[in-house]
């Protein structure tokens, strides 16, 4: 397929980067800034644009993947529904779900193929929970919690993702950039029941920057199950890139998953009759997963795996902690914090 890249980044560049690697053609590229333009112009070796309906108009891709500052990514989206193009959307989506829900809607609207590239979508914990649900032996949901742990935000400090670290782009820090993935998740261990955030904290007593470097969202499910994700930029910047902990707990079976005893990542299933041991792809592996597994759902004229609505729901949630835990000083600080970019209405 010929792709353009809309906007830089390393999200955008790593989805560059994975095209090619799969035989497709980067065609063009967007971003804003012209320092990114040139770096992509080097790498690549495409026209770059300025404009990001400009490179849609200009080269006519099949596919365009998408990223950027999650205050202004949306628009990229509204660029790719107003040429009809197709997308891959990665994640920093947005900063809420009101700066991205009008794109989603437009681009639902006009039956435009999009599809969110969730790297944690490949894990095998989903599969096994669906399996599991499937055939009964998990039971119902009675307690979700995932922890999300990944290195300092120095790691964004002078790079071409340095706007991670501004809440005014980014709406937060660790809650804004990774409570994503845990949310994912327990929506998928909920099982489609309605989900309500029922309480939040925000610490960055870590760091002491002006944004969380730890945080914790509570959810409460229509049946009574609870939810607990956290995430943090507590995981010290060496050879490991962090820590992933999912725990569901059914009234049949508990599912985890963790890293083993050997340093591998693994799906641990307990019953009553054991321990079942699955294992999971390594991480490395789970980008180029779902961006090939999108691309081909696309040649082949299919769904997404991951549609646009998901984003939009996930943010909605993010979104709810974030106005419980920013109520009182109590649940958010203990240092002063900047503020988010204003929610459009």
């Amino acid at each position: 397929m010929r792709a353009v890249v809309l906007s830089y980044s390393h999200h955008g560049f790593g989805m560059g980067r994975e095209a090619r690697a799969q035989g497709h053609e980067i065609a063009g590229a967007f971003d804003p800034l012209e320092s990114e333009r040139a770096a992509m112009a080097e790498a690549w070796g495409c026209p770059v644009f300025a404009d990001a309906a400009e490179c849609l108009a200009a080269v006519r891709p099949d596919v365009a993947l998408v990223s950027g500052r999650h205050t202004q990514a949306p628009a990229y989206l509204h660029a790719c529904v107003d040429a009809r193009v197709p997308y891959l959307y990665d994640k920093p989506w947005a900063d809420c779900a009101a700066r991205l829900r009008p794109a989603a809607q437009a681009s639902e609207a006009a039956g435009l193929f999009g599809a969110l590239t969730l790297p944690t979508r490949e894990l095998s914990v989903f599969d096994v929970l669906r399996r599991l649900r499937a055939d009964g032996a998990f039971g119902r949901l009675v307690h979700f919690h995932s922890r999300l742990s990944t290195s300092t935000p120095a790691r964004y400090d002078g790079k071409p993702s340095a706007w991670h670290n501004d809440p005014s782009v980014s709406g937060g820090g660790c809650w804004a950039v990774e409570c994503q993935h845990g949310i994912d998740v327990m929506l998928e261990a909920v099982g489609g029941q309605p989900v309500d955030a029922v309480a939040g904290v925000l610490s960055n007593a870590l760091f002491e920057r002006p944004f969380e470097d730890y945080a914790a969202g509570l959810f409460r499910t229509a049946d009574g199950a609870t939810a607990l994700i956290e995430c943090s930029y507590a995981y010290p910047l060496g050879e490991t890139a962090g820590e992933y902990v999912i725990r569901a707990v059914g009234a049949g079976a508990t599912v985890v998953g963790l890293m083993n005893a050997a340093g591998q990542p693994e799906v641990q299933v307990h019953t009553s009759a054991g321990i079942q041991r699955i294992a999971e792809p390594p991480r490395r592996t789970l980008m180029g997963a779902i961006m090939r597994r999108s691309l081909a759902a696309l040649a082949q004229g299919g769904p997404p795996p991951i549609p646009i609505r998901q984003a939009v729901r996930i943010l909605e949630l993010q979104d709810a902690v974030y106005d419980l835990a920013r109520r009182t000083p109590a649940t958010n600080g203990p240092h002063p914090m900047a503020a988010p970019a204003p929610r459009p209405e």
